[in-house]
């Protein structure tokens, strides 16, 4: 067999040149076909640094045996399940919402006084509350408030209602009790969260006006809270705080701003 390359006469069964080493084909010989690469990410793994297609289940590569081997992918995780909404269910029927976030339910008719609301008050400010003090009652699918002859009146949304009658509530009304306790009126079908958090407390220094020094001497008198400040008399506090009137009033009315936004 006479090689391509020099020439030489070889015997026919070399496979290479004796000669030049040259890889001799015999012109009856089949040329090998070499197979097609695997195609990239089908069945196969692509070398990272010569980019050969490697079988599937390859360690290394056959093209330069870089090690190509690698962790099985991370498990999907699902997205957390976000946590149901509150439960929210209407208000069925007319309550008083307390200083404390408690509730009184209204029914037909409620009769309230110094012994249902004195614990909100200091011991001088519940004096001033009558022993039956006001009225809320159901009249024809509507609920109503009157004043019953007090010493010190009811104010209605800022307004006076003492020998003024019966007038109508309305969901969100507040209800000054003889300027020493504010109620909050909540109507039938107000939506409410089931196991809903209390009120915040608001520190007596987020009011404008106080400091350091000035809470501690309202604490001294049991005002601990812009909540408490907001349910005191603007007289009674100006006699033992040493001021005017017209500062606890703006003190009060901040109080009572601060804790409607809670």
């Amino acid at each position: 067999m006479k090689c391509s390359r020099c020439g030489k006469e070889n015997p026919a069964d070399n496979r290479f040149c004796d000669n030049c080493g040259f890889e001799l084909i015999s012109p009856t010989m089949p040329v090998p076909i070499p197979a097609p690469p695997a195609p990239i990410g089908v069945g196969g793994v692509t070398c990272p640094s010569c980019g050969h297609s490697n079988p599937a289940d390859s360690a290394f590569c056959e093209k330069c045996g870089v090690t190509i081997a690698t962790a099985p992918p991370a498990p999907v995780q699902p997205p957390p399940t976000p946590p149901p909404p509150p439960l929210v269910v209407p208000t069925v029927e007319g309550v008083l919402i307390l200083p404390d976030g408690n509730q009184i339910s209204i029914g037909a008719r409620k009769v309230l006084g110094r012994m249902d609301l004195a614990k909100y008050a200091s011991p001088d400010e519940a004096m001033w509350m009558s022993r039956q003090h006001f009225t809320v009652f159901r009249q024809n699918d509507r609920f109503h408030i009157q004043d019953d002859g007090s010493t010190n009146g009811t104010k209605l949304n800022g307004v006076e209602i003492k020998n003024q009658g019966k007038q109508e509530l309305r969901d969100g009304d507040e209800i000054v009790v003889a300027d020493a306790v504010t109620l909050v009126f909540r109507g039938p079908g107000t939506k409410r969260e089931v196991g809903g958090k209390a009120p915040a407390r608001i520190e007596i220094t987020d009011v404008s006006g106080i400091g350091p020094k000035r809470a501690e001497q309202l604490k001294s008198l049991g005002i601990n809270t812009a909540q408490d400040l907001a349910n005191t008399s603007s007289e009674s506090l100006a006699a033992k705080a040493g001021v005017s009137p017209k500062i606890t009033e703006d003190w009060i009315e901040q109080a009572r701003k601060l804790t409607r936004q809670a």
